[in-house]
């Protein structure tokens, strides 16, 4: 198998689509990595798609050969929901989010139905704008509720901003995200001091505390040939491309339908990440590794499945 082409992420994403598929003869796409990409490809199109967009159901609703391979956004926000529950040990949660977002949305609506599930209580729930810089009004109206965690269902810069803000207001709540946090350049490159955000908690849909080989063999090239840690994106990419060619060489052939099917019937994947199957929306069952904000630092913590949590260290 053969990689033919990196489609950037652009307004010719439609172009690039076409050309891949009607001139370079493509029998599977990886990517794209954002949802409103992926919900324009068109629905009659019979091609096997392995996603990175994680806004669940518009994406694998749009057409039914798309798979994604990365935690959708409902199970990150579930996830951290159960993490919040167990270890934090959280009876009461806050939301905020980035109005007009529905990637933010996806994260919240899943964050308070598990919670609640869970039997926490969502004492408050507040919004901002993109590119807000001072988030008072919801942050007063959050101080009063005292909850044990508040959940950012939102991305940096503003993250940082909101934390500390919060900080200085004197909330002690224990700040918890999900993969929209997982900018380490804007997470930690926002704020001259990065203190306020010690102790802050998000999701990524690569663990780098596991010990399972594959996914050590992973890091370890990953490493070796970039120099750095690989992050959830990179993890989903090479997933991807791997359980294409498991579903190629499954086919036998790179008959759309057939390759289609031998994806959906993928169990057991071990790669950059662990896939136990494939859901009737495509959606990877798999768990999520949690990061932690340390002394200025993102650390690796903790591996979280449904069900299931680690203890964090």
């Amino acid at each position: 198998m053969e990689l033919v082409h990196r489609a950037e992420v652009t307004d010719t994403f439609l172009e690039t689509l076409t050309e891949l598929v009607e001139v370079e003869k493509v029998v599977g796409l990886i990517g794209p990595i954002f949802s409103s990409h992926a919900i324009r490809i068109d629905p009659s199109l019979q091609l096997p798609i392995l996603a990175g967009a994680t806004d669940a159901n518009r994406v694998t609703q749009t057409n039914e050969f798309i798979f994604l391979t990365s935690g959708s956004n409902a199970l990150h926000a579930q996830l951290i929901a159960q993490f919040a529950v167990s270890p934090l040990n959280a009876q009461t949660a806050a939301m905020v989010w980035q109005a007009d977002d529905v990637y933010s949305m996806g994260l919240v609506n899943a964050f308070d139905t598990k919670f609640q599930e869970l039997n926490g209580e969502i004492v408050d729930r507040q919004s901002y704008q993109v590119g807000d810089t001072t988030f008072t009004e919801q942050l007063m109206s959050i101080q009063g509720h005292e909850p044990d965690v508040v959940f950012l269902a939102s991305f940096p810069p503003e993250v940082p901003l909101i934390i500390k803000e919060a900080r200085d207001m004197g909330i002690t709540s224990i700040f918890i995200g999900a993969d929209g946090m997982e900018d380490p350049e804007n997470t930690l490159g926002t704020l001259e001091d990065n203190k306020p955000l010690d102790g802050t908690y998000y999701t990524t849909n690569l663990d780098l505390t596991s010990y399972n080989a594959d996914t050590q063999q992973f890091i370890e090239a990953y490493q070796a040939l970039y120099n750095e840690s690989p992050d959830g994106g990179a993890a989903s990419g090479y997933d991807a491309l791997h359980l294409l060619k498991i579903a190629i060489e499954t086919a036998d052939t790179s008959e759309p339908v057939a390759v289609r099917n031998a994806l959906a019937n993928i169990t057991n994947y071990s790669g950059a990440t662990s896939i136990a199957n494939f859901d009737a929306n495509r959606h990877p069952v798999k768990g999520v590794g949690v990061m932690k904000i340390e002394n200025g630092m993102i650390i690796p913590l903790t591996f979280v499945a449904e069900g299931m949590v680690d203890e964090p260290q």
